[in-house]
């Protein structure tokens, strides 16, 4: 389970914006719903939106992150039209991508239609506003028969990524070569301050979340910002793991800062600057069969499945460690190191016992498996194949008997995992908080003028739609053109 994801949110998105880019300032033109009232997100938005000057072309589509006090990740889906200077954004607790990302491009439909206008777009925004959440694979429709239907499908979070329908990953594969691939993996595996960067909004954010992801059924516990506002760059000066996106413009800046040992993954050059080995810390035998595996011609989930099967080789052995005594099911970390004879795999686990992703992962299975919620899914699989118990019978014994006994759960070790994850999470949420409260007093001096009481310019979004299943986005001829939004801040949505 990701900690980081919201439980059943009862709505699709909570706040679009509408802002404009003038001289290097971004400005919040438009809320809706209007009576959306957190002005500390207001008051962060245009800092994400629009991280820093630089110059690009044409439309991009990319997705920054804001953390509340819990750890909770709020989701930014951007399209920005770089000739008209003028940004969308929609705010949701869902990580539904390729959704939200159709949803823009049909508010430009809509716009540059015969009916088009602001009072389309806001019934548009409505509808969807007021939309149940569909279950995983469950289709929704909005304004059926319309010129403004919208049909989109709930996505199921526990399937692999598949390309080319996860823009994500499609992008990440794009953008490096199945070495440089694993090589960041195994960076990620062993936790390192990860640095990316890129020219494009949309490629540096894509890949941050495609190689975070890769971690799947295992998720990055630190520090994530695929894209840092130029107001707290420094930022990447903290004494603790992460995987920040910086757009390539502040780079210079970045190198002149105390990194020490971050690693950089450069995009556009696609290069990684790195002191260390990560490599060789894993088994050969892994590495040889994931690089076998991503040397075939990458089709539909084959890229994720690859790295897939290289974590149940990863963290698989997790099992070895877990044991019962006095009815309470323990993890014992002596026994989870000593229990395998390659001296390889024993290495590898007394490297991963320090790893927070491994800690909650750990967690997180022994509370399913007490509170009787563990069957044996696809993961499941792959560490029985990997271990040689091929049918499974063996494993769906052992998981029998943990249901029926023990009630509790308790770690036992050099540590216990809840204190350890207790501690990591608390020592994020000190960074995220730090980073909230520098960016509400900057937007506080710079972004408080929201002008839904004054009269606004009127614009209309019309563009060009960017289809989010093309592994490259900005590969279209045609620009999009912003240009008058009538009454989108003074009109609200009715409850």
């Amino acid at each position: 389970m990701n900690g980081r994801q919201w439980s059943n949110p009862d709505k699709l998105y909570d706040v679009f914006t509408l802002l404009s880019v003038e001289g290097g300032n971004v400005q919040v033109e438009s809320v809706i719903p209007s009576f959306f009232e957190d002005k500390d997100i207001l008051n962060r938005i245009p800092n994400f939106t629009y991280p820093c000057k630089y110059d690009g072309v044409g439309v991009e589509l990319y997705t920054f992150v804001l953390t509340d006090v819990e750890s909770k990740f709020l989701y930014g889906f951007c399209r920005f039209s770089h000739d008209q200077n003028l940004i969308m954004c929609i705010l949701s607790r869902l990580p539904w991508f390729e959704v939200f990302y159709s949803l823009l491009n049909k508010i430009s439909e809509v716009s540059n239609g015969v009916d088009g206008g602001s009072r389309s777009i806001l019934e548009l925004l409505e509808a969807v506003y007021h939309a149940p959440v569909p279950s995983p694979s469950k289709s929704c429709t909005v304004l059926r028969n319309t010129g403004m239907e919208f049909s989109f499908e709930g996505p199921d979070l526990d399937q692999l990524a598949t390309i080319p329908y996860s823009r994500n990953l499609t992008e990440y594969y794009s953008a490096v070569d199945y070495n440089l691939m694993i090589t960041v993996f195994t960076s990620i595996l062993n936790e390192r301050r990860l640095l990316v960067t890129s020219k494009k909004l949309s490629k540096l954010t894509a890949c941050c979340h495609a190689a975070a992801a890769l971690l799947y059924p295992c998720y990055w516990q630190h520090l994530f910002i695929p894209v840092l506002p130029e107001a707290v760059v420094d930022f990447v000066s903290a004494p603790m793991p992460y995987i920040i996106g910086v757009q390539e413009s502040l780079m210079q800046k970045v190198r002149n800062m105390e990194l020490d040992d971050a690693v950089i993954l450069d995009l556009d050059a696609c290069t990684f600057t790195n002191s260390f080995d990560d490599r060789s810390l894993l088994p050969s035998d892994w590495i040889s069969s994931l690089k076998k595996s991503l040397q075939q011609p990458a089709n539909k989930d084959s890229v994720s499945l690859a790295f897939f099967r290289c974590m149940a080789r990863v963290v698989g052995g997790y099992r070895d460690g877990l044991k019962y005594h006095d009815s309470e099911l323990e993890f014992n970390e002596e026994t989870f190191i000593s229990s395998t004879h390659s001296n390889s795999e024993r290495s590898w686990r007394e490297n991963i016992s320090r790893m927070q992703y491994f800690s909650q992962f750990v967690d997180d299975r022994i509370a399913a498996m007490v509170n009787g919620e563990t069957h044996y899914d696809p993961f499941d699989m792959e560490i029985a194949r990997y271990y040689d118990d091929k049918n499974g019978a063996k494993y769906k014994e052992w998981i029998s008997s943990v249901k029926k006994q023990g009630k509790k759960i308790k770690t036992k070790g050099q540590h216990t995992i809840t204190d350890l994850s207790r501690k990591v999470q608390e020592k994020t949420k000190k960074a995220y908080k730090d980073m909230k409260t520098r960016l509400d007093d900057r937007g506080k001096k710079e972004y408080s003028a929201i002008r839904r009481d004054t009269p606004t310019q009127h614009k209309t979004i019309i563009g060009q739609t960017v289809r989010p299943s093309r592994p490259r986005l900005l590969n279209f001829h045609k620009v999009c053109y912003l240009t008058t939004l009538l009454l989108i801040a003074s009109l609200s949505l009715s409850l």
